[in-house]
């Protein structure tokens, strides 16, 4: 796997600013500020921010940058065909703009196999880890941790 991340998804920059002089015929892209990079697209990524410290600048002073900057970096790159989807769950289910708390509820979600899949708003496929627990979850989190050991030892 190359990297996770949101199905990539063209965007407007909705700017003031003179986008095509920096974008060139760059496509921009967003989706997730969540990844996980092989060392091919890290090293890809700082290459281009070396080469391009324009590109960089103009995306320091745009709104949503962690969603948005890497998007398109990596969409127009030759990497974009091997984009996956994103590997944490987030229950995106109340749809709004940003995902509900882990509660105890979603417990029964990680109970039956040690391998977790969902078809969600990133697309179907393996998740690895879980967003979004709340500061006061600790006994949640042990709970959880409980979950994943006693399925190791069976």
């Amino acid at each position: 796997m190359l990297l996770a991340a949101k199905e990539l998804k063209k965007v407007g920059l909705w700017t003031r600013r003179n986008d095509k002089k920096v974008l060139g015929d760059f496509q921009p892209y967003g989706g997730s500020m969540f990844w996980a990079l092989t060392r091919q697209a890290a090293q890809l990524l700082i290459d281009f921010c070396d080469r391009r410290p324009d590109f960089v600048a103009f995306y320091r002073h745009t709104h949503g940058l962690d969603e948005m900057m890497l998007q398109t970096i990596l969409g127009n790159s030759a990497l974009a065909c091997r984009i996956q989807r994103n590997l944490p769950y987030a229950d995106w289910s109340a749809r709004r703009r940003s995902p509900e708390w882990i509660q105890r509820r979603h417990l029964e979600f990680f109970k039956p196999t040690t391998r977790f899949s969902t078809d969600d708003p990133y697309g179907p496929g393996e998740i690895v880890f879980a967003r979004k627990f709340s500061e006061d979850a600790d006994d949640l989190v042990r709970q959880l941790d409980r979950i994943i050991a006693e399925r190791e030892t069976d």
